[in-house]
């Protein structure tokens, strides 16, 4: 907890001085804010995701073979009623990834279709980084934070259309 909050008092400092200098454009008070959450969501997802295992792991495991795990997962859950470890794998790397689409779509003027693309190589970069520190790496992880990704960007679509005012106010003008 000591190093998030480190990490996000370090962002506010950057972002003052970022924001003091002459610039050509100018920031909102809303894009401030949706920055500072997106900050400190990416800054998490560094410690939960490249922070120590929350299991002791022997030798580096990896897994190249795409739905292996989320087919033992959907196996666990349905023979042995197995919440846990279906929630955490499944639906955990799905949910993790929502905010990256949902914020990149929100704060920056980009097609989402890049957005997705942003959160695939997030992703890919976050497994290649577990392997040497021990961590699982796992084709599935990569396939369903992608999945997150693209229910962040459709979830920001749907509000865009509800309510153009309110989210026109977090991009740069």
């Amino acid at each position: 907890m000591d190093k998030y909050l480190v990490a996000l008092f370090a962002y506010l400092i950057w972002r003052v001085i970022q924001l003091s200098r002459k610039h050509k454009w100018r920031s909102s008070v809303r894009h401030e804010v949706g920055l500072a959450l997106f900050a400190a969501f990416f800054f998490w997802l560094m410690i939960v995701t490249l922070g120590p295992p929350w299991q002791t792991v022997g030798p580096r495991n990896y897994n190249f073979v795409p739905f292996q795990v989320v087919r033992l997962s959907l196996n666990d859950w349905r023979y042995n009623h197995s919440v846990g470890y279906f929630t955490l794998n499944l639906l955990g790397n799905i949910a993790v990834f929502i905010p990256v689409g949902f914020f990149t779509l929100l704060l920056w003027e980009i097609k989402p279709a890049w957005c997705v693309f942003i959160g695939l190589t997030i992703s890919m970069g976050i497994e290649c980084a577990q392997y040497p520190i021990g961590r699982w790496t796992d084709v599935d992880d990569i396939m369903l934070n992608t999945l997150g990704t693209l229910i962040g960007v459709l979830l920001c679509l749907g509000l865009k259309a509800l309510a153009p005012k309110f989210t026109g106010g977090f991009k740069i003008k």
